[in-house]
């Protein structure tokens, strides 16, 4: 009798071109009664035979592995089948944009190739010797990424690539932007298929010229690399006798993951000195030294070393730690030591980090934790590492509605490598940033870098788990409009209107050349895209955020579909309001899919390179009347707008009122205080202190305080926000010249030393002797004002009767169009009515005035 079985798959997505499919883990019966084995489909398989199922009409399934196994719970050899998915077997891709190809599981990283560049035998004997380079080439799809190192001094003018026939298939010019010290970048864009089969067949020679003519050329031969970009450390060597300038090797170095091993490639040009007579080859490794002789330490034989060029392999097996370290510090030199027939050739360099063009960075979202979150955060990492083997690293985080407790790098087991920062508190508009140098990363660390084999985990006060998490990757160059070295701006579900509650996040590049062509590139992390759910981005022009619905037109530009986690392209012929409201930031770009119609991510388009293009637009109109609008100081301000002037900032407050402005002074409540009066540099009223004791929080063992304030890690102290006290030093006692606040803003403790007032009475004295300042007696007790019974009570703030101020919201900031009054106790909020032909501006915008004009120009 047949016994049923089910495999379960889900049919390919409409923007996709694999399948994905979900683990099956299910076991099945034999469907045949014989006792030797299983059948599946129309096949016989015996007991222990393992084979990828064929699904019609998907084909093989190359990400599912069935075997036939014994079943234990039937007497005799009874087989069973059971059959499960593989793809989470896939090693961790350490390339942005993965390839997937027919017949595979698991994704691959594009194709790379490298070429050592040298001199000629016929110029080498020059004078000025034109140095050596290597050029690394990274295929995705039709754009050739080009990353070049060169060695020498002279200034490189052109590079060259030339067909199997040599004829040139592109030419490629070096300027100023393409150029940063050493290191030379390309992007040769829409290559065709013969161009491509060239390059996949080894058929392709570079050659790099220089400016002054008579010095030659630099030409090598350009041969696949499977991962190069993945070795992290690399030595040009060059002949040390002059005569054989034209003789060299290219050295990379990447180290195991259980550093036991440091694993050499090595690709050298035609050795002339050789005549067909045998050939040995070694390594030999010094510490690098300014003076003196440099002593040997450590030899590597080197075997099937091809005298007319090509690659070879070696293997440093147990290096010490002392050696790795001088490795991580780019203090090692190597010498390649060619004998043929008693003649000797050596080629020396210094082992440095390899110098690439590409951006090693980690996009971070709630999806991709342990414990996936939808938080609507987001955040970016990205590292920079210098030949010395210093790593500088900048976060930054979006999104963000708790304080951040930690951000941690992690290897393999979530072992700790580095801890980049502790308790970050976020801005007003949920950001935070951290920059820094780490300083001292071990040899196994840099390679981790270079390798994928890095975490990046930002824990929260909610989460400590990790909210948001991401793994090390490697994003080519995008060309001199998109080098990826600029910051990202980040895309966020929390930044949507209303916010999108997704795991979600997106890392966006923007720029604006000369004729204002808009360049963009777009990368997303953790949207879902099964079944029909189609991924689109828009430019929003005018947008606001904060408020929805809209109240006008607005403009809108599509920039694409994702077929992929990334979109890149330019937009052109933007017309000039709209080429304004992006050079002021009034521009949005959102991510909608079918699940999300109305937005799952939104970031604001800014662009740091839009000097030359501003420069080449029309005159933007700036004059204009505006009914009921005031002017103070030159600046315009619309009816029923509120603000503080530049002459007191602190203690006065204005308002324009139908075409009136109307300032009054803050109306300082009086307190009654157990401890003396103290004034704070940022406040107009005095402030109550109060001793530490009666400020710190405490909380249960274990947990972790959720409001908002200031968390000390020594000691488990918690201050709420806006807390002011005097501190506590043993064993002196309570400091009473001394006052410490948690801000509100920032929720950073700050002090201030108190000055006292200068006083004008004959007699001042001090009510307590442990009192900081002294005061004047009071000659009449009736005389103190009674607290006004009609005050307003909103937020944290008290304000006097008919008092105006614009509110404070966190975690968006001062509401600049929403104005608020006291009235008997009572307040009442209105939104600023912007006139015809005026929106208000976003909630981030810079500008101080709440309306704008909506073509894009500023009053």
């Amino acid at each position: 009798m047949l016994a049923k079985f089910f495999v379960f798959v889900t049919l390919p997505s409409c923007i996709y071109t694999r399948f994905v499919l979900r683990p099956i883990g299910i076991e099945f019966k034999s469907q045949g009664s014989r006792k030797d084995g299983c059948s599946f489909r129309l096949r016989h398989y015996k007991i222990g035979d393992t084979w990828h199922p064929e699904l019609y009409p998907f084909g093989i399934q190359r990400c599912v592995l069935c075997s036939c196994i014994k079943d234990s719970k039937r007497q005799g050899s009874y087989g069973k089948l059971a059959c499960q998915s593989t793809r989470h077997r896939c090693p961790r891709s350490a390339c942005t944009n993965p390839i997937y190809k027919p017949n595979q599981c698991c994704p691959t990283c594009p194709p790379e190739f490298v070429s050592l560049m040298h001199e000629s035998r016929s110029t080498a004997s020059s004078a000025r010797p034109a140095g050596i380079a290597r050029a690394h080439f990274t295929l995705v799809k039709t754009a050739l990424h080009i990353s070049i190192r060169y060695e020498g001094d002279q200034k490189p003018k052109l590079l060259t690539l030339l067909g199997p026939k040599g004829n040139i298939l592109q030419e490629l010019n070096v300027n100023r932007r393409a150029m940063n010290g050493t290191k030379i970048c390309f992007l040769w864009s829409n290559m065709d298929s013969t161009q491509i089969a060239h390059l996949n067949d080894g058929k392709v020679t570079a050659t790099l010229r220089f400016r002054r003519r008579f010095l030659g050329m630099l030409t090598g031969e350009v041969k696949p690399h499977k991962d190069y970009s993945e070795e992290a450390f690399e030595g040009l060597l060059q002949a040390d006798d002059k005569s054989n300038a034209h003789m060299g090797a290219l050295t990379s170095f990447t180290l195991s993951r259980k550093g036991k091993t440091l694993h050499i490639k090595i690709h050298n040009s035609p050795f002339t000195h050789v005549d067909s007579k045998a050939v040995s080859a070694t390594l030999q490794f010094t510490k690098t030294t300014v003076n003196g002789p440099a002593q040997v330490f450590q030899t590597v034989s080197v075997t099937s070393l091809q005298e007319n060029g090509g690659q070879a392999k070696a293997t440093w097996e147990n290096p010490s730690d002392h050696n790795l370290k001088l490795l991580a510090r780019g203090l090692l030199t190597v010498t390649l030591l060619v004998t043929a027939g008693g003649n000797s050739v050596g080629m020396s360099g210094p082992i440095v980090v390899k110098s690439s063009c590409n951006t090693i960075y980690a996009a971070l979202a709630g999806r991709e934790g342990a414990r996936p979150t939808i938080t609507g955060a987001s955040g970016y990492i990205s590292f920079d590492v210098t030949s010395e083997g210093k790593v500088n690293y900048k976060v930054i985080l979006s999104g963000l509605m708790q304080p951040v407790s930690e951000i941690n790098l992690e290897m393999s087991r979530k072992r700790v490598v580095k801890r980049i920062s502790r308790a970050i508190n976020p801005t007003s508009d949920s950001t935070a940033e951290v920059t820094g140098v780490w300083a001292r990363p071990s040899a196994a660390a840099i390679c981790a870098l270079f390798n994928s084999a890095i975490t990046v985990v930002v824990r929260t006060a909610l989460y400590n788990r990790g909210e948001l998490r991401g793994f090390v990757r490697q994003l080519p160059y995008g060309g001199p409009h998109l080098t990826y070295h600029e910051t990202p701006r980040l895309l966020s579900g929390n930044a949507v209107v209303p916010s999108s509650q997704t795991g979600a996040s997106g890392l966006a590049w923007f720029s604006l050349d000369r004729q204002c062509n808009l360049y963009y590139h777009l990368l997303l992390i953790g949207v879902q895209r099964e079944g029909k759910n189609s991924v689109t981005a828009d430019l929003e022009g005018f947008a606001i955020a904060g408020e929805e619905p809209l109240t006008y037109e607005k403009q809108k530009h599509a920039l694409s579909t994702f077929d992929s986690d990334m979109i890149s392209g330019s937009i052109r012929d933007l017309s000039t309001d709209f080429i304004y409201n992006t050079l002021q930031g009034k521009v949005y770009v959102q991510v909608s899919s079918t699940d999300n119609p109305h937005g799952e991510l939104r970031t604001q388009l800014l662009v740091s390179d839009g000097e030359q293009c501003r420069q080449k637009l029309p005159p933007q109109k700036t004059d204009f009347t505006i009914e009921g609008s005031c002017v103070e100081n030159g600046e315009r301000y619309f009816n029923g707008e509120v603000w503080s002037p530049s002459h007191d900032p602190i203690c006065t407050t204005c308002s324009c009122k139908d075409a009136t402005v109307s300032c009054f002074p803050v109306v300082c409540l009086p307190l009654n205080c157990s401890e003396q009066l103290i004034m704070m540099p940022e406040r107009c009223c005095p402030v109550c202190p109060v001793l530490e004791s009666e400020a710190i929080r405490t909380y249960d063992e274990g947990s972790t305080p959720t409001d908002a304030g200031c968390f000390v890690e020594q000691g488990k102290k918690f201050y709420p926000s806006g807390a002011v006290w005097h501190p506590y030093a043993s064993p002196f006692g309570y400091m009473k010249c001394t006052v410490c606040t948690c801000k509100a803003e920032t929720n950073e403790i700050t002090w201030n030393n108190i000055q006292c007032p200068r006083l004008d009475c004959p007699k001042p004295f001090k009510m307590h002797p442990s009192d900081c300042c002294a005061q004047c007696p009071v000659e009449d007790a009736k005389k103190a004002i009674e607290p006004p019974s009609k005050v307003c009570k909103f937020g944290q703030n008290t304000y006097p009767n008919n008092a105006r101020w614009t509110p404070y919201l966190p975690p968006f900031g001062v509401i600049k169009c929403v104005t608020c009054q006291c009235q008997n106790g009572r307040s009442s909020c209105s939104t600023v009515t912007c006139p015809a032909g005026h929106c208000k501006t976003s909630l981030d915008s810079l500008s101080k005035s709440c309306c704008v004009p909506c073509s894009g120009e500023s009053p």
